[in-house]
């Protein structure tokens, strides 16, 4: 009889332990779309092309911030320091400035 107890509540720890990893998962799966929402709504507020977009991602992972590219759009300092060095055209890089930072 003991030996029933016990397998039920290992059954039962792993049925939650596999639960909680599942609403882990959700929950950041739906927190980095809600950060990839805001990154679009953002370039779309400020005018940017598709290639202004994709700069500025470049941008964010060379900053540190691909997990929050939308920081860029707060904090210029990521910004310069993301774009320092980089292999990309200087007007591209000036025309990104201006329209993020000097709307």
């Amino acid at each position: 009889m003991n030996g029933e107890n016990g397998g039920g509540g290992t059954l039962a720890l792993i049925l939650l332990i596999l639960l909680g990893v599942f609403v882990a998962w959700a929950w950041a799966r739906r927190d980095r779309s809600g950060v990839r929402r805001l990154f679009h709504h953002l370039a779309d507020a400020n005018g940017l092309t598709p290639r202004e977009r994709r700069a500025l991602l470049a941008i964010a992972e060379r900053a540190g911030e691909e997990e929050d590219p939308p920081v860029l759009f707060f904090r210029r300092s990521a910004f310069d320091e993301g774009a320092a060095g980089m292999d990309v055209e200087e007007e591209l890089l000036e025309s990104l400035r201006r329209k993020v930072y000097d709307p």
